[in-house]
């Protein structure tokens, strides 16, 4: 991805090996160091038994961060389409 910027003004439906995490929009800055999902977050996460909540994991972990305030709110979508730069 280099030093670029994806971003998408559509909605973004992502499977992770423990649940699934959708958004109205996605960004990806600093070469994909940083990884924003906005409006309407919502993640979904599997039920572990109690075994399998004290045993370590080797799966690959993903957060969400929102930027201050966007919890709250719900924007209506621009009129850009998706830019790949």
């Amino acid at each position: 991805m280099g030093k670029g910027t994806v971003t998408s003004e559509e909605r973004v439906d992502v499977k992770l090996t423990n649940g699934t995490l959708s958004a109205d929009r996605l960004r990806i800055t600093e070469g994909g160091a940083v990884i924003r999902f906005e409006g309407n977050v919502v993640m979904n996460i599997d039920h572990m038994d109690t075994d399998e909540a004290s045993a370590p994991s080797a799966n690959a972990s993903a957060t969400a961060s929102a930027s201050p305030g966007d919890s709250a709110k719900t924007r209506s979508p621009s009129s850009k389409s998706t830019n790949l730069k």
